[in-house]
């Protein structure tokens, strides 16, 4: 999965992980290798927030999982979404494509600021 943060590109190979990875995935997301999968699929955040984690120290930058915190989900999501040509019509939930396909025109609208 392909996404950028501030202007920096990052790619996130799931099929490739370390120990120390996964028990960072343990530890912090609490899942296992056989969840974290799915909760990716799925937009679990603390799977995205260790997808995240592991993809900026595997750029070489030293960053824990607290420096995360304040990261624009709006702005990821939209990079994400962009980057690796998600259709969200296509949500694993599929409980309601209409509401996802809003959601994400939604997303896609540029904010207006209003002036006072």
């Amino acid at each position: 999965m392909k996404f950028t943060i501030d202007g920096k590109s990052y790619e996130f190979d799931t099929d490739t992980l370390t120990f120390d990875e996964a028990e960072l995935l343990e530890d912090h997301a609490g899942l296992t290798l056989a969840d974290f999968d799915k909760a990716l699929q799925q937009s679990r955040i603390r799977a995205v927030r260790a997808a995240v984690l592991i993809a900026k120290r595997r750029a070489g930058e030293q960053v824990e999982w607290a420096d995360l915190g304040s990261l624009d989900l709006i702005k990821l999501s939209l990079s994400l979404i962009e980057e690796n040509d998600l259709d969200l019509t296509q949500a694993a939930n599929g409980q309601n494509p209409e509401a996802v396909t809003a959601l994400a025109a939604r997303l896609a609208k540029p904010k207006t600021r209003k002036r006072a």
